[in-house]
């Protein structure tokens, strides 16, 4: 099971947690943007599956970049569109390869998550709902 959580201890900030690590996230500046979290996310899964690639076939693992970008929908609610360029620098690969190598970004949950644009649950908890939970 994957688990993150985030606290707000009042002002733009946030803790953010995971069963690993923990760092902050911010709209104003202080922290990562939760967007570009979201995007950062999507390249270290896709960049995962891609040097697994390059380890399972016995070649040379090159320094490689993957990055992201997007643009807000116009409704400002969600993002247009991502788009993710695996730049693998010198290292020259055929159209076979190339496209072993978009199969195994393909194995990325997050990516096969939002294709697929899972349902999410939101609840909102107050305090008597925990006092009532003793």
């Amino acid at each position: 099971m994957y688990q993150a959580s985030v606290e707000n201890w009042g002002d733009s900030r946030f803790v953010a947690t995971t069963p690993h690590s923990s760092f902050v996230t911010d709209t104003q500046g202080k922290g990562a943007n939760p967007v570009d979290t979201l995007l950062v996310s999507l390249c270290s899964c896709i960049g995962h599956y891609v040097r697994e690639h390059f380890i399972t076939k016995g070649s040379p693992l090159p320094v490689f970049r993957v990055s992201a970008e997007s643009d807000t929908a116009r409704e400002d609610s969600r993002l247009s569109a991502i788009s993710v360029r695996i730049d693998v620098g010198r290292v020259r690969l055929g159209p076979p390869e190339q496209a072993e190598i978009l199969a195994e970004a393909g194995r990325c949950k997050i990516y096969g998550t939002l294709r697929q644009a899972c349902r999410i649950y939101v609840a909102v908890v107050d305090g008597e709902a925990q006092s009532g939970a003793a």
